[in-house]
């Protein structure tokens, strides 16, 4: 009969639980990474998403549903101010799932629109109040910025939770305190930005979720059209 040996089997148990401890410890930033990764990426597919449920309903009504200001979903009747003109995504009123209204992260995503996109024919409105510091980019005054979606990136600054309860806290940057109090002024994706924006101006709107083009004084080989709407973009999500 061999003899058995208590203190390797101890040596042993402890070295592998070593070579654990350090794979487990490497492993860790490395998953941390990748689970950052797919909630920006859910983010962005929920924006593209919502921005193809706004192109549906501009098609059918004509004009932009002013944001929600409560846990309904149901788009207000008028936004007439800035104030009124932010909330978070209609998804009542545009008749999707709630969880479209949320970005990667679990908060609901501020949808902001010009007022004016609210009120008149979509391809008729021109300015806009909204002032969107972007790197390198001069909009034509005819193609105004329509819609914004903002989401409060992994920190979540300025978002509001799922119990409508906002997100503040001490040290934000001077770029998330921007898109964040409840002004016309927003900032744009950028080093060190923990935001997530995702803007449309008039006529990539048009052109890109509503499948036309807006006629302008200068360009008259567009014309402007209304059509039906598809109405499978939204999968099987709740």
């Amino acid at each position: 009969m061999k003899k058995q040996f208590p203190g390797f089997a101890l040596l042993e148990l402890a070295i592998a639980l070593s070579i654990m401890g350090l794979l487990v410890g490497l492993s860790l930033p490395m998953l941390g990474k990748l689970m950052r990764h797919n909630q920006v990426q859910n983010t962005k597919n929920t924006q593209e998403t919502v921005l193809k449920a706004l192109g549906a309903y501009v098609m059918n009504h004509k004009s932009l549903p002013c944001p929600a200001k409560d846990l309904s979903g149901k788009s207000q009747g008028a936004c007439q101010d800035i104030s009124s003109a932010q909330g978070i995504v209609p998804f009542n009123t545009l008749n999707i799932p709630k969880s479209y209204a949320l970005d990667g992260f679990g908060r609901f995503l501020t949808y902001v629109i010009d007022p004016a996109f609210a009120k008149e024919s979509y391809c008729q409105v021109k300015n806009t109040p909204i002032n969107l510091t972007l790197a390198g980019i001069d909009l034509h005054p005819d193609n105004p910025i329509a819609v914004i979606l903002i989401s409060h990136g992994s920190k979540g600054y300025g978002a509001l939770n799922g119990n409508f309860s906002k997100v503040l806290f001490d040290g934000p940057s001077p770029l998330e305190i921007e898109n964040s109090n409840g002004d016309f002024i927003f900032q744009d994706n950028q080093p060190g930005f923990d935001h997530i924006v995702k803007w449309v101006s008039k006529d990539l709107f048009a052109n890109a979720y509503m499948g036309m083009g807006c006629k302008r004084e200068d360009d008259t080989n567009i014309q402007i059209q209304y059509k039906g709407a598809p109405q499978s973009i939204f999968g099987g999500r709740k």
